[in-house]
């Protein structure tokens, strides 16, 4: 056994051994993919924003459980659990929405 083959099995090892977390945000109103969005892998202290599609992506994530974290202005932070192994990627699709609050009349003097 040589040492450019050790490192080609422990680097092939490697490349199997991680997995893909992905998903989309959208407005749980008005049923729209958001733009922006912030979504954070906590335990890898990893953070993405959103695309085009609300789509979100976090390669090379190792075999274990995890917490997905999504902010939007606007809007209160939802989480959500995820358990990826060596082999097999994880979707996680999130859907958000705001409370609309509607104030009382306003006085402006001057």
């Amino acid at each position: 056994v040589t040492v450019a083959s050790l490192i080609g099995l422990f680097a092939s090892t490697v490349l199997v051994s991680a997995a893909t977390i992905s998903g989309r945000v959208r407005d749980g109103n008005a049923n729209a993919y958001l733009i922006g969005a912030t979504v954070s892998l906590r335990e890898l202290a990893r953070t993405t924003s959103t695309g085009p599609g609300g789509e979100f992506s976090f390669g090379s994530v190792p075999a274990g459980a995890y917490t997905l974290v999504v902010t939007y202005a606007g809007t209160d932070d939802v989480m959500k659990s995820v358990s990826v192994t060596a082999t097999d990627d994880a979707r996680v699709d999130f859907a958000i929405s705001s409370e609309v609050v509607r104030l009382g009349a306003m006085v402006v003097e001057g």
